[in-house]
């Protein structure tokens, strides 16, 4: 498209659609939609839909949805890197590091860094967690009354694994 690619300093980039990776940063990008990547920097980054990733400047990121990714000030991307924003305007102005937003308008606003959420913008956030290197920081928030678990063992496996006991209570074995 016209404009595409045009006053970028990148190598090894494919930008298609109207003004797509337009005065973009860095190399090894793909831009497919208006705007896509437009402004934004961050290498080995993807933008699928129209203006995914503007002005983004997270690297080794994956926008895929319309305004996916769209942020309104680069600058609180800078540095940021591991992103995965899939649905319409998932992510939109977040300033997180290392996110995972998948549904319509997830993770909109969004300043925490290392967030998992899933849910879409009309029936609520159905997954609200952090993600950590270790099992003690990582916090998994499931946004549900009813959770239903599969055929648990009703005896301690031996294992970190959930159990069942005898009243019908939730155990972790040791």
């Amino acid at each position: 498209g016209a404009h595409a690619g045009q006053a970028s300093n990148g190598t090894n980039c494919v930008n298609v659609g109207l003004w797509s990776g337009y005065l973009s940063q860095d190399n090894e990008r793909v831009a497919l939609g208006r705007s896509a990547l437009q402004q934004g920097s961050g290498t080995q980054s993807v933008g699928l839909g129209n203006y995914t990733g503007y002005n983004n400047k997270s690297a080794k990121s994956i926008y895929i949805g319309r305004m996916a990714g769209y942020v309104a000030s680069g600058t609180a991307t800078d540095g940021n890197e591991h992103c995965i924003y899939i649905g319409t305007t998932a992510g939109q102005n977040s300033s997180g590091d290392r996110c995972i937003f998948l549904g319509t308008s997830i993770g909109v606003n969004n300043t925490n860094d290392d967030k998992f959420m899933v849910g879409n913008v009309h029936r609520g956030t159905l997954l609200d967690c952090t993600m950590a290197s270790s099992s003690s920081a990582a916090i998994f928030k499931a946004n549900a009354d009813n959770i239903i678990f599969g055929n648990l063992p009703t005896t301690n496996p031996g294992s970190n694994q959930i159990w069942k006991s005898s009243t019908g209570a939730l155990i972790q074995g040791s």
